[in-house]
């Protein structure tokens, strides 16, 4: 059963609270890694590359700390918090990973738009990755791609989280 299928909980209210439909507990991060580890999805700390051959999740970055600390001075960190999200890709892709996912997928399964849709393809592309997985609404940015790189990548669209993680695993 995917992830998905294993969570729950009220999306109502200033803080979302995914929880596990089997117990009703508010999910937390060391819970998380587990039941992804369960679904056979590798958990990568930040200083981990793990295996290119596997299936894994990790996270860069501390934009959401900072949105819930900091509020609307968030906007001044968004700069370095591009930055870091670009060097993970990049360390990523440079240890052999070559299929990248990107968008702000959370747990209750909706995705975040991307604004630099072009700019991460370019990265990614440079730094070998065949196959990159976007949100469907970040097509129309891609318009403004170039032809050289559009016939170096194969970019997939998903619509939710769900459809990511099986266009994942089947490319």
């Amino acid at each position: 059963m995917p992830l998905a299928g294993k969570l729950g909980g009220p999306l109502e209210g200033t803080e979302f609270q995914p929880k596990e439909q089997n117990n009703g507990k508010t999910l937390a991060h060391a819970r998380f890694k587990q039941l992804l580890t369960e679904i056979g999805i590798s958990f990568l700390e930040s200083n981990e590359l793990g295996s290119p051959t596997g299936c894994a999740w990790t996270e860069a970055g501390s934009l959401d700390t900072y949105g819930h600390d900091q509020g609307a001075k968030l906007a001044w960190r968004v700069e370095e918090e591009l930055s870091c999200l670009q060097q993970r890709i990049t360390e990523l892709l440079q240890a052999g990973w070559t299929k990248v996912v990107v968008g702000g997928l959370n747990l209750g399964g909706s995705i975040e738009p991307i604004y630099n849709a072009v700019s991460i393809i370019e990265l990614a592309a440079n730094k070998g990755a065949q196959t990159i997985l976007m949100p469907v609404s970040s097509r129309k940015q891609l318009f403004e791609l170039p032809d050289e790189l559009a016939t170096k990548v194969t970019v997939v669209y998903y619509a939710d989280a769900k459809d990511a993680l099986l266009k994942a695993l089947s490319e």
